[in-house]
Order: structure tokens, then C-alpha cells, then sequence
């Protein structure tokens, strides 16, 4: 192979006839950063907690476009739940729930255009005479934003998306616990159900403290509060207890928070080491809620 390739060369290059040898192309310079330099929004990382800061601030900037339905499904998408519940809690197919602004202004056109998915399998009709398991289903607005995600960040990990649809199945019956689980057969896993909901109101108080470019900050954090003490009205008829200590304990884990109730090490420069009292135990205070 060699030979022919070194024939084909020196034909062409002396009667300018004959098949070309293309040289083999340089390999590409892996890209290697040696420096970052933080942004306005580097404080906004550090507002989230029950969600990766990269995949929040990502969604942040989509919520603008929302409607209420779209912004359920997105926040919900981002909590997990045991997948043997997931059956009873998924997202409603577009016939019944139809895709809001967010799909189809901005997501629907942006995954076709990347060649992420073709415009068939965003919502590929219903058949009845396919089998099962070659059925295709519409992707829930969850997992396009996933899809979306990792095409234009694809070195972030750590993040979970998990479209399910249990605290808007909840509005529809009128924030009503009991009727909900027993209506939708969860008596249970009614407890999974309970602490999902709690973790979506620490959710909601996390975003609140940002708001999505071109919305009223004060229309943003009003929507987001009249749909947070709802639901913690809600908890409170299931387990008054557990909802408040939930909610006044949602910091405690934090490392931030935990690090800023830490009070100054005493100034000992000018003191003698055994004039020092006893230290107190190591970490004694940093769970201290007070």
C-alpha cells in the first residue's frame, strides 16, 4: 500500500494526471484552559442547592418563556423519586397536556436545528397497530431541556432529570393531599409524595432569590411564593411537625451557611498559650440551628 501511494504521488506530480493521495489531516490541539475569570453571575452559584448551580442557571434563563405548567414540569424534573413510582407520577402526553410557549418557540426548533432529534420523534403520533416496545413517545419538556443541555455544555456531569408530574396532578385536585393519593392509588407511597412536594418548596425559595432575564422581579418572586405557601399549607394538614422542621432545618447541610455561623477564632497573638481556655469540641456549633 505504501508503494501505490508513493506511484500515485510522483505520478501526479509529474503529468498532473491520476488519482490525488490526500494527505492524512493534522489531529486537532486539545483545548486545555489555564485560567477563569469570574462573572457578574458567579454569586448565583451559590444560591442553589438541591440542584446543580450550571443546570439552574441554564433553566433560569428558559423560565422566562415558560408558562405555569412548563415551569411545574421543569422544576419537578429536577427531583428525584424512586423509579417505581414514576408510572403513576408521568408527564401527560402532548393530546392531554398540550407543549406550552418554552417547547415550542424556543426548545422544539433549537433540538431540531442541532440535529439533537429529528422533528418526527417530538411528537410522533399514536399508533395502535405498532407493538409496544417500538412505540415512540413524545419527550417530556424535561428531558428536551436535558438533550439541550448537554449539546452546549457536554463536559458537566452530576446532573439528574427525572420528568414526572405529581405536584401538578396535586393543583388539579385542589391542593387536596388525601384526595390525590387515594384518587391516583399512592396511599403507599404517600410519604415519598409528601417529602417530593417539601423539596419542591426549598426548590422554589432557591430560584426565587434570581430572577430570569426580562420578568418583574416582583411578579417572578410573587408567583413563585403563592405557589410555595400553598403547598406548604398543604403539608401542614398531612404533618404540621415535619413540614416546619423541614423548612426552618433546610440550611443546616449547607456548608456555606454552616461556615458563616462559625464564630472568629479568638486573637491570641498577644496571649500566652496556657492562659488559653479549654477549646471547645471540634465542631461543636457548626449544626447549631440558633
Amino acid at each position: 500500500a505504501q508503494l501505490m501511494i508513493e506511484a500515485l504521488k510522483q505520478q501526479h506530480a509529474e503529468t498532473g494526471t491520476g488519482p490525488r493521495v490526500i494527505e492524512d489531516a493534522p489531529a486537532e490541539v486539545e483545548y486545555r484552559p489555564e485560567q477563569a475569570f469570574p462573572t457578574e453571575r458567579m454569586n448565583d452559584f451559590f444560591l442553589f442547592r438541591s440542584i446543580n448551580p450550571v443546570y439552574a442557571l441554564f433553566l433560569l434563563d428558559k423560565l422566562a418563556v415558560a408558562d405555569p405548567d412548563e415551569r411545574l414540569q421543569i422544576f419537578e424534573s429536577v427531583l428525584e423519586l424512586p423509579r417505581s413510582l414514576i408510572r403513576a407520577v408521568r408527564v401527560p402526553n402532548p393530546d392531554r397536556m398540550p407543549p406550552g410557549p418554552l417547547a415550542l418557540n424556543l426548545v422544539d426548533p433549537a433540538i431540531i436545528s442541532r440535529g439533537i432529534l429529528p422533528p418526527g420523534d417530538l411528537y410522533p403520533p399514536f399508533d395502535p397497530d405498532i407493538p409496544f416496545e417500538e412505540r415512540k413517545y413524545a419527550p417530556p419538556l424535561g428531558e428536551k431541556l436535558r438533550l439541550l443541555f448537554d449539546h452546549e455544555y457536554p463536559g458537566v456531569h452530576g446532573i439528574f432529570v427525572q420528568p414526572v408530574w405529581a405536584v401538578g396532578d396535586l393543583l388539579q385536585f385542589g391542593c387536596d393531599f388525601h384526595k390525590y393519593v387515594s384518587g391516583r392509588d399512592l396511599a403507599k407511597q404517600e410519604g415519598l409524595i409528601f417529602r417530593h412536594i417539601l423539596r419542591l418548596i426549598l426548590l422554589l425559595g432557591e430560584f426565587s432569590q434570581v430572577v430570569p432575564p426580562g420578568v418583574d422581579p416582583d411578579e417572578w418572586r410573587s408567583d413563585l411564593r403563592t405557589l410555595a405557601d400553598r403547598l406548604t399549607e398543604t403539608c401542614k394538614t398531612v404533618d404540621p411537625q415535619s413540614t416546619e422542621y423541614m423548612l426552618a432545618h433546610a440550611a443546616d447541610i449547607d456548608v456555606l451557611v454552616q461556615e458563616s455561623q462559625i464564630p472568629p477564632a479568638p486573637d491570641t497573638s498577644a496571649q500566652n498559650a496556657e492562659e488559653l481556655e479549654p477549646a471547645d469540641e471540634f465542631g461543636g456549633d457548626i449544626l447549631d440551628s440558633e
